[in-house]
């Protein structure tokens, strides 16, 4: 049996019905199909393994189910976690999220920032996704931030240290 064409038909299946959870903030769970492998460079050679990367962004607590739903699958015959970490919210009201010196939208990401990391080392210290560029452009060809972005953050940030510190948190 040709792998390429039973992950692509697992993938299909996963597009149209594997668990998704949503949270009345973060939204819906997203995910990417990053990486897809299968065969050699001889077209003519049926493959007998393929290997795909997903990247979730899980906003519900759904990894084993997930997990269990893709083992289920005709043709799916190892799953791995790579890197499993919570979403992050932190309310709009937050008394600190207040101080800052520059706007902030309400509205959340659904990218990977340091926060998740930093929310479980720190679990009550307020996290917010604060700072140059747009979000489109990350990660994109020709990416770029204008110098005067960094100069106007970088005064922001140290506003913001110099308030944390006065104020004792």
């Amino acid at each position: 049996m040709n792998a390429a064409l039973l992950l692509i038909e697992a993938l299909g299946r996963a597009r149209a019905s594997h668990p998704r959870h949503t949270d009345p903030f973060l939204g819906e769970d997203t995910w990417n199909l990053g990486v897809f492998r299968a065969g050699d460079e001889n077209p003519n050679i049926v493959p007998a393994s393929a290997f795909a990367t997903i990247d979730y962004r899980l906003v519900g607590h759904t990894e084993d189910e997930l997990r269990n739903w893709w083992m289920s699958q005709p043709g799916v015959a190892h799953v791995e976690t790579v890197l499993s970490l919570p979403a992050v919210h932190t309310p709009a009201d937050d008394p600190w999220v207040g101080t800052l010196p520059a706007p902030l939208s309400a509205e959340p990401c659904s990218y990977f920032t340091d926060g998740s990391v930093l929310t479980g080392l720190w679990p009550r210290t307020p996290i917010v996704v604060w700072g140059p560029g747009a979000p489109q452009q990350m990660h994109a060809d020709n990416e770029q931030i204008a110098v005067s972005e960094v100069e106007g953050i970088v005064e922001a940030y140290v506003t913001a240290a110099v308030q944390t510190e006065a104020s004792g948190n």
